[in-house]
């Protein structure tokens, strides 16, 4: 009786205990990896890169490459522009705002004097 319990325990923390497929998202709201790879694929093309710009192949979750730091940054940046601009009734904003296809934007912002 009690390993069946353990079993049946054991198999519902299982199905419901995981909250995500997906490992080392810190800032993005996806739980499934098709919904995380089908935003990864419009920002490669927002910014004119390859996933390798970013990740390490075959250790997407590692965080050894400087541009994925910089990145996660950048979408927590857009999402706070967004917060703002959803209050203000204005359009979203993207990476394509900014980047227009290109890994460095062409119009930098000014520096402070």
């Amino acid at each position: 009786m009690i390993a069946k319990l353990t079993i049946v325990f054991l198999t519902a923390t299982v199905l419901f205990g995981q909250k995500s497929e997906l490992k080392n998202v810190k800032v993005l709201p996806f739980k499934k990896k098709r919904e995380l790879v089908n935003y990864m694929k419009i920002v490669s093309k927002e910014l004119g890169v390859k996933c390798s710009f970013c990740h390490i192949p075959n250790d997407y979750s590692s965080d050894k490459k400087a541009n994925k730091t910089v990145a996660r940054e950048m979408i927590l940046m857009t999402q706070n522009a967004n917060s703002v601009l959803n209050n203000l009734n204005f359009k979203q904003v993207s990476c394509w705002t900014c980047h227009r296809g290109n890994r460095i934007p062409d119009r930098r912002p000014q520096e402070k004097s």
